[in-house]
């Protein structure tokens, strides 16, 4: 649909932290897909 239509398409990735011996581990979370699109009107 990006291609058809444009707009733009960003994703996102979390990371949870967790205590992993005495340092700090980084665990990922699932993936974030945002569309955004700007809708045109005639005036």
């Amino acid at each position: 649909m990006n291609s058809q239509y444009g707009g733009e398409l960003r994703r996102f990735q979390h990371y949870h932290s967790e205590p992993l011996g005495g340092f700090t581990g980084w665990h990922p979370q699932r993936p974030v897909t945002q569309w955004t699109v700007t809708k045109v009107t005639k005036q």
